[in-house]
């Protein structure tokens, strides 16, 4: 139906991806604190990009017909 319009499920998929970058990084943050020497802020950063290309790339798969 409706619902289903690319523009709509980009904007669903986009959402679902921040919903869990917040909680990953909420669910993280104190473990990777604890490796300050391992872990710095720019590793935070590295991994939410990861996270997203991975996510986007999931996303196109799932979507691609």
């Amino acid at each position: 139906g409706d619902i289903m319009k690319p523009g709509i499920v980009w904007v669903f998929i986009i959402v679902l991806i921040a919903v869990f970058l917040v909680a990953a990084i909420k669910v993280f943050a104190p473990a990777w604190m604890d490796i300050k020497d391992f872990i710095t802020t720019e590793g935070r950063i590295v991994g939410g990009i990861l996270l997203l290309i991975i996510a986007a790339l999931a996303a196109w798969v799932i979507t691609k017909k």
